[in-house]
């Protein structure tokens, strides 16, 4: 699983960074209709994930993962859990080719050329928006993620320490980083997904549709 990076970078001059374009396919025309002309995006979440009664379009087990955390004194951690609950979530994909398009009964997409600057436009329209994160979805064969504990993690999450729920929530946040949001097992894997993810301070329950005239600037229709 790639980590995840979080900097402040001031290079005194110009950086610039090569983004690969990542699609947003929809089956409706009136869904591009929909931002092309009056800056309308749905924002999806792990609640409405579960809920889909089509596999093809939704996981039941979204953003659940177990852990098994290996210390330095021969034991082993295992944790499973959820997590997501407080994220809206847009799902992409890398690819657009006829396997891809006929995965998702696509009529069209929304070619996105700058999903880093299209986030960031998004994320001034979400309430109560605290961080976010994008990247690729990697594809397993369990929902298990795997760990190694050096020394001071081994005595600061001993047995002991881990009957405190919060220290449960610190080991997770220090060894996963919201990794379990990014696996999907491998009956998705044509999907080949790209994803992007806002984080909120409030409990997330359902879709968000979000009007962001900013965010069309980094974006390309495309009608198959």
């Amino acid at each position: 699983m790639t980590r995840i990076s979080t900097q402040q970078i001031n290079f005194g001059r110009i950086w610039k960074y090569r983004h690969e374009p990542i699609y947003r396919h929809l089956d409706k025309k009136e869904y591009l209709d929909d931002f092309f002309k009056d800056d309308l995006i749905q924002l999806s979440c792990v609640a409405k994930f579960k809920q889909y009664p089509a596999e093809s379009h939704g996981d039941k087990k979204e953003g659940s993962s177990m852990l098994f955390a290996d210390t330095t004194e021969d034991k082993t951690i295992g944790m499973y859990y959820t997590s997501g609950y407080n994220a809206y979530i847009l799902s992409t994909s890398k690819n657009i080719d006829k396997e891809t398009i006929n995965s998702f009964n696509s009529v069209g997409c929304i070619k996105i050329i700058n999903s880093t600057a299209f986030a960031a436009e998004i994320s001034n329209r979400i309430p109560r928006f605290l961080q976010g994160v994008e990247g690729n979805c990697l594809y397993v064969d369990k929902r298990t993620l795997k760990r190694k504990l050096d020394p001071t993690q081994t005595k600061k999450y001993s047995v002991q320490e881990m009957q405190v729920l919060e220290n449960q929530f610190k080991l997770l946040n220090e060894l996963c980083d919201n990794d379990e949001l990014f696996i999907k097992e491998m009956d998705y894997r044509e999907e080949d997904e790209y994803r992007l993810i806002w984080f909120t301070g409030s409990n997330v329950t359902d879709s968000l549709l979000v009007q962001c005239p900013e965010a069309i600037q980094y974006c390309e229709r495309i009608d198959f």
